[in-house]
């Protein structure tokens, strides 16, 4: 965490996940994994992140516990692509951040 003149300044984290849609169109998506995040100094659970937008990397994930033909048709998402999930994932396990557990794939 660092300060700065508008707040708090904290870098962005993989949060691990127990289910996800696979997304494989070329809408953009916000990808902001390690990316500068300023805490609202009014609501410390919401924060501001600079992001890029990206497209055509490959497929993406989209965490919901819902799943329907409209999950990732509507909005602006920010998800990880299929590998980087697994990895992060893989990588709590061994540091015994993260108890094991599945992860569903919902469509």
């Amino acid at each position: 965490m660092q300060q700065t003149p508008e707040s708090q300044q904290i870098r962005s984290r993989y949060y691990p996940v127990k289910s996800y849609a696979i997304c494989s169109d070329e809408r953009p998506w916000a990808y902001f994994l390690d990316k500068p995040c300023i805490i609202d100094k009014n609501n410390p659970e919401a924060t501001a992140c600079k992001c890029d937008s990206v497209r055509n990397l490959g497929a993406y994930v989209i965490v919901t516990s819902n799943y329907t033909p409209a999950t990732y048709m509507t909005g602006i998402i920010s998800p990880a692509i299929v590998p980087q999930v697994g990895r992060a994932t893989e990588a709590l396990k061994k540091a015994k951040v993260l108890l094991p557990f599945s992860i569903q794939v919902l469509n």
